[in-house]
């Protein structure tokens, strides 16, 4: 069961990479669906420490992931005022 796991969750993160390389939308749709479901199926039968080890990795991500969310926000504000004020001027 181990190793099926590890399959499924290689699996389904070579086809949530492959589904980024995607251009169309439905194709990528169904591509992140199947990557989806397996990795949930080979997070559900993995053991207990590569389950903790998945939770440390996506929370270090989310981490590292938020001061750039911060900084798109300060940008998004920063145009709108900009686009505002040419609103304005006109």
């Amino acid at each position: 069961m181990f190793v099926t796991s590890l399959i499924a969750l290689t699996l389904g993160i070579t086809s949530f990479y492959i589904s980024a390389n995607v251009a169309d939308d439905i194709e990528r749709l169904v591509v992140r669906l199947i990557a989806f479901v397996l990795f949930l199926f080979g997070l559900t039968f993995a053991p207990l420490p590569i389950q903790v080890l998945i939770f440390i990795g996506l929370l270090i991500i989310a981490k590292q992931a938020y001061p750039l969310n911060q900084d798109n926000q300060e940008l998004d504000s920063a145009l709108v005022d900009k686009l505002d004020k040419k609103g304005k001027s006109r």
